[in-house]
């Protein structure tokens, strides 16, 4: 009976012991090392599946194994035992390992060997594998025995696995959230403020401390496309390098990317063209990487972020990337719409200037024509009078009329003669036509 119940209990032990570990590589461990230990195999192994090339792959062993050993890879599906058991879900017992060609043991001490497939749901975990130093060590008992260990062991895995990616899903959703949270800030501080200047200047200290890089600037583009000015850097304790010129990338596939809003990484800057200006003027600096993040508004691009690492060569994650694309897009908006909003505010104080220049002139004009003796009237190409002056109203008189304006003059006036001498003017422009009109009363008009 005590026969009967061993295995029973060997087994009750190693499920409880696997069942109690959540993470991966620490189940694999325990999985091998509690079958030797326990079961008292030579090795105990697990080959997990690669989906992607569909292969397996050692994740664990019981015992040390030589580096080439550990680095090898089944096809599933091929000849070879595992990629056989793998690919048609069957088990597999070797009693003589040195009789059989295609089973691939982990020692030469191996002489006896059970490959296990182990599914979750009809998928494929892998192939648990035992070893024995003796030969024919394995009979159907023990084959039940271990596929019972490899299906609660690939459970096991299984949810190990989920919990990881659970996990990682976590971690990448909680820092999506705080990036985005970040890029919200910084946009909120960028859209606080309405100067071109100041915008660019907290877009690039901003920057440079979330990627964690030792220096920036920002380059405005010139007319001519080909070359920017350093408008701020930070920190600036490393300049000054305002207002230097650099030469854009002589390399029209650099510029293309550029264009389109897409951040271009130089891992290694040390001899890159556009920095030689900076570093001749600076030659402090020691450039290891570059990141050059284009600001683009409108489909135009106004300048470039340039972030660079000092004296040591770093990459840049597609996270960093994205985060820099984000914030140089919404810092090229703002500085499009502090401009937008300079401009209209330069045209307004230039239309107002205009405005109190044409009133004062107005208001000269209407003092000379009030007071000149003369009388005087003005009409459009189509005889409205849009202009008469107060000695050509009294000479006139017309009756009970306050305003003359807009009004046709010959009807406004009735005085014979002045309606054609007013059509002689309009047909020869530039000459001066005189004429002696009697009015109502018997007066002349001259």
């Amino acid at each position: 009976m005590d026969q009967e119940q061993q295995p029973l209990l060997a087994l009750q032990a190693i499920s409880s012991r696997i069942s109690a570990i959540f993470d991966l590589e620490p189940l694999l461990e325990e999985l091998v090392q509690s079958s030797r230990s326990i079961f008292g195999h030579h090795n105990a192994l697990v080959f997990l599946a690669d989906e992607e090339e569909e292969e397996l792959y050692l994740a664990a062993s019981g015992r040390p194994l030589t580096p080439q050993v550990r680095k090898r890879r089944f096809k599933i599906g091929a000849e070879e035992l595992l990629g056989r058991v793998a690919s048609t879900g069957k088990p597999a017992v070797v009693p003589d390992v040195s009789q059989n060609d295609s089973c691939t043991s982990s020692s030469p001490e191996t002489r006896s060997a059970i490959s296990i497939p182990m599914f979750v749901g009809g998928r494929l975990v892998g192939v648990f594998q035992v070893e024995s130093d003796r030969v024919a060590a394995f009979d159907e008992r023990d084959l039940q025995l271990m596929t019972t260990v490899a299906n609660q062991a690939a459970a096991a895995i299984e949810a190990a696995r989920l919990l990881r990616e659970s996990r990682a899903n976590a971690v990448a959703l909680e820092r999506r959230a705080r990036n985005l949270m970040l890029i919200n800030r910084v946009s909120t501080t960028l859209n606080s403020s309405l100067d071109a200047y100041e915008i660019l200047k907290m877009t690039i200290q901003h920057l440079v401390d979330i990627i964690d890089v030792h220096y920036g600037n920002v380059l405005i583009l010139e007319h001519d496309g080909q070359h920017a000015q350093i408008i701020t850097e930070y920190p600036s304790e490393t300049g000054p390098a305002n207002h230097l010129r650099l030469s854009l990338p002589p390399r029209p596939s650099v510029q293309q990317v550029l264009e389109l809003g897409i951040p271009y990484v130089v891992e290694d800057a040390t001899d890159y063209p556009l920095l030689e200006p900076l570093q001749q003027e600076l030659p402090s600096l020691k450039f290891g990487s570059l990141l050059l993040v284009p600001m683009v508004a409108r489909r135009d691009m106004i300048g470039i972020l340039l972030l660079a690492s000092l004296g040591q060569h770093r990459s840049f994650s597609d996270e960093e990337l994205e985060i820099c694309q984000t914030i140089a897009s919404q810092a090229a908006v703002a500085v499009a719409n502090a401009r937008l909003l300079q401009d209209i505010q330069r045209q307004r104080r230039a239309l107002a200037r205009k405005s109190q220049e044409l009133t004062a002139a107005s208001s000269k004009l209407d003092a000379i024509l009030n007071n000149i003796a003369d009388g005087l009237v003005v009409t459009d190409p189509a005889g409205r009078i849009i202009l008469s002056n107060p000695a050509f109203r009294k000479m006139t008189a017309p009756p009970q009329i306050r305003s003359p304006y807009g009004r046709l003059l010959a009807e406004t006036f009735h005085i014979e003669g002045l309606q054609s001498l007013v059509n002689q003017a309009l047909e020869l422009p530039g000459q001066v036509f005189t004429e002696n009109l009697e009015l109502p009363d018997g007066r002349v008009l001259k």
